[in-house]
This record gives structure tokens, C-alpha cells and sequence, in this order.
């Protein structure tokens, strides 16, 4: 007598449930992720042309006021004196911290300088502005602004609040505008802003 053999198949997986269980993993991941909330430089952006009829006029001790003007060289004048780039974020914390909530920033850009040289600028205004407030909280409450709580942390920012007027150049002529490709060209060579 002949035996048959059976033929052994491999049995097949069962992917009935794959397809809801990858959606419930998705719909979890994003609900659990947190998300990245990207942070831009904190700026008050000039009013539009109709706005300007209602000019107000305020008056600022010059004590007060720290005067930062960047020419179109790039060469950085402090309160009508020559300051180099390097030193300015520590004169700025100082003067951030003698003032407290009294003291205004104003920053004069020449429209021809280099982009470069204005983001280096406001850059070290905001390193300034956040050391300033790092040694509020270390001498307020001997701990770093992370540290404390968040009413805590609020009113070390709320006592050195970012106070930064910035000139625009209103009846300057700006560079003749040029193609997309050339912009982008002056940008990587260094051009202005």
C-alpha cells in the first residue's frame, strides 16, 4: 500500500486588524507628541500707511535710553560712541539691569547694511535681554529663571521687560529692486538686508 504524502503548506498570517491597529498607533503618537513650536525674534512691526496719523509722542529720560546705530559699513555706534560688536551684549545686560523697567532700547539699522551684521545685532540684544534676566532670577531668588515656578519666572520678565524701539528709514530711498535670482545671489554673497 502507497502512503500519500501530504503537502505541507505554510500557513498564511492573518493581517485582517493590521491596517486599524497602525491608525490607532498614528492617531496616539500624534496625540501624545508634543509639538515643536518654533520661536522668532520678538519685534513690533512699523504701522501701515494709514496708521500714522495718530502719532503719539512720549518722552524718554536719556538715562533711560541706550541708542544703538548700525551704518551701512557695519560699524556699530553706542549713545554716539564706537562700540565693537563683542562688547556690546555685556554693556547692554548692565545697562538692561541698572534700568530695570525704565530703560528703552532703540535701534537705528541703515536699510544698505548687511543682513548679516543686523541678525548678529539682534542676536546679542536678545543674549543680553536673557542673561539680564538670568541674573535677576539668581539674585531675586538664587535659582535660574528655568528653576522657578511660573509666576515666579513671569515676574522677573515682567520687572526687565523687552523694551527695543526700532527706526525705519522712511524717506530714505531704498536699492533698487532687483530680480529674485539676483537678491538671492546679493544674499549669499553677503548683500543687504
Amino acid at each position: 500500500m502507497k502512503i500519500r504524502r501530504r503537502k505541507s503548506e505554510v500557513p498564511g498570517l492573518n493581517t485582517t486588524s493590521t491596517a486599524d491597529i497602525s491608525f490607532m498607533l498614528l492617531i496616539f503618537f500624534l496625540v501624545t507628541t508634543s509639538m515643536y513650536e518654533a520661536k522668532g525674534l520678538v519685534g513690533q512691526l512699523p504701522p501701515k500707511n494709514d496708521d500714522k496719523k495718530e502719532k503719539k509722542e512720549i518722552i524718554v529720560d536719556k538715562q533711560n535710553l541706550m541708542v544703538i546705530t548700525l551704518d551701512a559699513d557695519g560699524n556699530l555706534n553706542v549713545n554716539d560712541s564706537t562700540e565693537k560688536m563683542t562688547a556690546l551684549k555685556d554693556r547692554l545686560e548692565e545697562f538692561i539691569l541698572r534700568r530695570g523697567k525704565e530703560h528703552l532700547v532703540s535701534i537705528d539699522a541703515s536699510p544698505e547694511c548687511k543682513y548679516e551684521t543686523y541678525f548678529q545685532l539682534q542676536q546679542i540684544v536678545g543674549k543680553a535681554y536673557k542673561e539680564a534676566r538670568e541674573r535677576k532670577a539668581q539674585e531675586d531668588y538664587g535659582r535660574g529663571l528655568k528653576e522657578l515656578t511660573s509666576i515666579d519666572r513671569e515676574k522677573v520678565v515682567m520687572s526687565l521687560p523687552q523694551r527695543i524701539a526700532e527706526n525705519f528709514h522712511e524717506n530714505e530711498p531704498l536699492p533698487p529692486s532687483k530680480g529674485m535670482a539676483q537678491a538671492a545671489a546679493d544674499a549669499q554673497k553677503g548683500g543687504g538686508r
